[in-house]
């Protein structure tokens, strides 16, 4: 890194770097070791939007760090690291998220729907819990076409 450190940041024709490869992988020691040298790693994205932590939630790796910023990115489809975490029903990332930084929560994606409609649309009760937990005030939080969590509440009633 120290001789070439070009090379570090090279893209493949994804537009992914070393970073986004070695989160993939769920190579915490690597990229570990790129953001010891390297400030923003965390921050770097493909022609996706995506960071190295979207491509890590997305393989279903838990690479959460001190980075409680980082965790609040959003890709070019508007998706939130959180947002993927449930969609994929990842409870465990989803709910270490929330954990790291309970801001994520404020995130409104796409039709802007927020983490407790996404929690809602995926029967995620784990996560809706933990949402109702840290931020009631999102029962009532309308989307994009004035929907409420109620409204999504299809799940529940089977």
């Amino acid at each position: 890194m120290n001789c070439h450190p070009n090379l570090v940041h090279k893209t493949k024709l994804n537009g992914e770097t070393s970073f986004h490869v070695a989160a993939k992988a769920g190579q915490f020691d690597v990229l570990l070791l790129f953001k010891a040298n390297m400030e923003d790693v965390a921050r770097v994205r493909d022609k996706h939007g995506d960071t190295p932590l979207h491509c890590a939630v997305r393989n279903n790796h838990n690479l959460v760090d001190g980075d409680q910023e980082a965790l609040r990115l959003v890709n070019t489809a508007g998706e939130s690291l959180l947002v993927v975490a449930i969609d994929l029903g990842l409870t465990p990332i989803a709910d270490s998220i929330i954990s790291a930084n309970p801001s994520t929560l404020d995130h409104k994606g796409n039709n802007g729907q927020t983490p407790l409609h996404r929690a809602l649309l995926s029967c995620n009760y784990v996560i809706v819990y933990k949402v109702l937990v840290e931020k009631p005030e999102l029962i009532i939080m309308e989307d994009g076409r004035g929907r409420n969590s109620l409204h999504y509440d299809q799940c529940f009633l089977g």
